[in-house]
């Protein structure tokens, strides 16, 4: 979820984030933070930061949350990367997203 979100959806649970995890059992929640990257939450307390990978030009941030977290849930559970290496494969795709740059099928290829 973007940060924001996330936040609103505690407030209406009335419950921290821990809570939420262990109530709807979430092994992991991404959180975005835009330019600024984001975190992993990991079910153990671990939290895993990701920095966004910086852009020399931005064309259009629409759908740059989306395409990382369709990145990162193929990098993740598709390709089973670890937290660390999924966030910045995903920063990467989305990076490429905001400078509204063509992204390569080598980029979006699933092995099956």
């Amino acid at each position: 979820a973007e940060r924001t979100e996330l936040q609103a959806i505690l407030d209406a649970y009335q419950m921290g984030i821990d809570e939420l995890m262990n109530a709807y059992k979430l092994s992991e929640i991404v959180v975005t933070n835009g330019s600024e990257g984001g975190r992993v939450v990991l079910m153990s307390g671990e939290a895993v930061s990701y920095k966004a990978q910086r852009v020399n030009q931005v064309v259009d941030t629409t759908g740059a949350g989306d395409v990382f977290f369709a990145a990162y849930l193929v990098s993740r559970l598709h390709q089973r990367r670890s937290v660390r290496v999924a966030c910045k494969h995903a920063a990467l795709v989305a990076a490429r997203h905001v400078q509204g740059r063509y992204i390569p099928e080598d980029y979006l290829r699933v092995e099956s």
